[in-house]
């Protein structure tokens, strides 16, 4: 895994800094282990990150809201945040693939709550992006829920 973060930041480093350029690059994430090599390797490699600042958000609408809110330079997201994103008009690329999913979303609850059928009249937090809005609509169609 620090392999992957140290991979990360020379690339990033490489394509944005020149040297004329000692402008900080400021790398949005939000709190997942797959983004955790990027802050391990900060501490391996402190020249590097003099260039190169990582900013956490709590969650991926922070992040999306840091892209069009022109705090951050770079955007560690998920590709349907990504086309989100350009969808609103903003000129962005996709420079790299970190990770795909085979479907490791999941509805967590209390331990007091065993089975769906208890949700009915409960609060259920959920995520804006696409994503989290269409697995929530996903498990409630599944699951013959309304909102």
């Amino acid at each position: 895994m620090k392999r992957l973060g140290l991979i990360f930041l020379i690339c990033v480093f490489l394509v944005y800094c020149h040297e004329q350029n000692t402008q900080i690059l400021r790398i949005g994430t939000n709190i997942w282990l797959g983004y955790e090599p990027f802050y391990t390797t900060r501490h391996k490699y402190p020249e590097l990150m003099k260039h190169i600042k990582l900013i956490e958000y709590r969650n991926a609408s922070q992040v999306l809201n840091g892209i069009i809110n022109n705090s951050i330079d770079v955007a560690a997201l998920t590709l349907d945040e990504a086309v989100k994103i350009k969808a609103l008009g903003f000129d962005v690329e996709v420079i790299w693939v970190l990770d795909y999913s085979n479907g490791a979303d999941t509805l967590m609850a209390k331990p007091t709550i065993t089975n769906v059928n208890q949700l009915i009249g409960k609060r259920i937090g959920a995520e804006t992006s696409a994503l989290g809005l269409y697995f929530l609509s996903r498990f409630l169609e599944l699951n013959n829920l309304t909102t």
